[in-house]
């Protein structure tokens, strides 16, 4: 098998295949060795999250109320 090959071409096919495999490991390993990492607190997710839920229901209400007060206003022909 060594025969069917040059010895240049051995030595591209191992540079590609050295090249591949250092390809695979970079993508499994992280780019720095401690990241860091800032946490966020659960309380300021949850207060988020209920001031989000109330102003929805709030601009929602209002914009119900809008509608109605145009409909009312409307001329009927």
């Amino acid at each position: 098998m060594m025969g069917d090959y040059t010895e240049k071409e051995l030595v591209d096919y191992l540079n590609i295949y050295a090249k591949r495999l250092e390809n695979m490991v970079s993508i499994n390993t992280p780019y720095i060795e401690k990241p860091s990492v800032y946490p966020i607190h659960k309380g300021a997710v949850i207060k988020s999250t209920v001031l989000y839920a109330a102003l929805l229901m709030i601009t929602s209400f209002i914009a119900l109320l809008l509608e109605a007060v145009q409909q009312r206003q409307a001329p009927t022909s």
